[in-house]
């Protein structure tokens, strides 16, 4: 009989829920990005085009305009809209042999409040913790191949574009953090090493790591300049949690040992901070346990509600025995936790056997837990569900499938059933967001996320902002 031994667990790392990137081949004709939402007014895009032929477009819609059409773009408008709601329609863009569909999506004229669509933002963008600003960084290849980055910010209650001197000698970098007043930027290289963009002065500076780390990366900025993230012991090969006040780091307690009750052997990081600084949180990297730090102190409900359990299976080529891991988890999503620190959004992973000898099956739950009185609310009335995100009132944003939501909810735990989180969103905020658009971050009454837009060569994800002006 062939046995094996291992812990079952699934690598996560680097990876946000609902933010991966699937490969296909390349499409003969491709688009930089399929959809777009517009404001009211009368406003236009330029999309690019990939094509191997020659191509062409044409809507139905009167209201929708194209123009400027070049080999490789063409710019997409639309006129003003003073109709009753908002509209959608389509540009089909079209060659001998086949053809793709831009979605198009008006709000009213008279919509209240400020929405952008970051369509030309590389990688991530990030919101301040007050809901004041939004980062973005733009890039270009240069004919050597080497990058051009430009970041930028923008004030999501005017829509304000203010755009920072050209970063070169550099490569892969995104935006992390913004602080609330815009007067720094925190950028990562690589996912390796972070560094402080001074918005007055223009200098760049790296952030520093604790004595005997190296490898400092910036996840989150608190309302208080507090910065939270990890570094790396190249000596113990493991993560370590970082918090930095006024640019100085201490490291975070770590846990023990994992959910399975082996010696932590892959560190820990932090991945956000609460606005008013109360409350910061991440995982241990063994297990993706969760674990959150509150006045002083480590709280790790990964451990606390974890079970490890062994079970033996087959599976048609032998039989296997190995160690499962049930936990509550936190992966690398930046905005988990409320405005006041209160709560924390999170998912229960959970590994059941529905008969003796099958394949033990993961599920997933939804998460919330109240910091004040360290309550951990596992909800099983929601299967297949992820917690993402919560705000102050402990109103719980989040999505289905649970390792990749493609379908986007708030939970209403008194009915214990699912409300769209378009409806919920439109009834709450008056904001009519398309259905793609789910929610990451409630900032101060800011809501932020991203959009999964299907291009020729996979899935990239997008961000947005609506600013309600509450």
């Amino acid at each position: 009989m062939n046995k094996k031994i291992f812990i079952a667990i699934v690598s996560l790392l680097g990876l946000t829920l609902a933010s991966c990137t699937q490969e296909t081949n390349v499409s003969p004709l491709s688009l930089s990005i399929n959809a777009y939402t517009f404001s009211g007014r009368g406003d236009s895009i330029v999309v690019s085009v990939s094509s191997e032929s020659r191509w062409d477009v044409e809507t139905k819609d009167s209201w929708i305009t194209t123009s400027d059409k070049r080999d490789n773009s063409i710019v997409i408008g639309v006129m003003r809209n003073d109709t009753e709601g908002a509209r959608k329609g389509s540009v089909r863009f079209y060659t001998e042999d086949e053809s793709i569909d831009f979605s198009v999506e008006q709000q009213k004229i008279s919509f209240v409040g400020s929405f952008k669509y970051m369509a030309d933002y590389i990688d991530r963008v990030a919101i301040s913790p007050n809901g004041k600003y939004v980062a973005g960084m733009y890039q270009q290849i240069q004919p050597d191949d080497s990058y051009i980055y430009t970041l930028a910010y923008v004030d999501t209650e005017t829509g304000e574009e203010i755009l920072l001197e050209p970063i070169t000698g550099m490569y892969g970098l995104e935006p992390s953090a913004i602080a609330s007043d815009a007067s720094i930027i925190i950028f990562t290289e690589q996912a390796t090493r972070s560094y402080i963009y001074d918005i007055e002065t223009d200098d760049i500076v790296e952030v520093v790591a604790p004595a005997g780390l190296d490898n400092p990366v910036v996840e989150q900025i608190s309302n208080n300049n507090e910065w939270v993230g990890w570094a790396y012991d190249f000596s113990a090969a493991m993560y370590v949690p970082v918090k930095w006040t006024n640019g100085e780091p201490e490291t975070l307690e770590m846990p023990e040992t994992n959910v399975a009750g082996d010696p932590i052997s892959n560190g820990a990081m932090a991945r956000g901070i609460s606005p008013d600084g109360s409350v910061i949180y991440g995982s241990e990297w063994d297990t993706y346990g969760m674990i959150y730090w509150k006045d002083g102190r480590m709280f790790y409900p990964g451990l606390d509600m974890g079970k490890a359990e062994q079970y033996t299976y087959s599976d048609g080529s032998g039989t296997y025995t190995g160690l499962f891991i049930s936990t509550v988890v936190k992966t690398a999503e930046r905005y988990s936790v409320s405005d006041n620190g209160e709560w924390i959004a999170a998912t229960y992973w959970e590994y059941t056997q529905s008969y003796e000898g099958s394949m033990p099956v993961r599920q997933g739950y939804p998460v919330r837990i109240n910091t004040v009185t360290n309550q951990v609310e596992i909800l099983k009335d929601f299967p297949n569900c992820a917690g993402m995100t919560v705000d102050s009132d402990g109103t719980l944003f989040g999505g289905s499938p649970y390792t990749a939501a493609m379908s986007h909810y708030v939970f209403d735990l008194e009915n214990k059933t699912t409300i769209p989180q378009t409806d919920y969103i439109l009834s709450k905020y008056g904001y009519n967001k398309p259905s793609s658009y789910y929610v990451e971050a409630i900032r101060n009454g800011v809501l932020f996320g991203e959009v999964p837009v299907f291009m020729g060569y996979g899935t990239v994800y997008l961000y947005w902002y609506y600013n309600a002006g509450l």
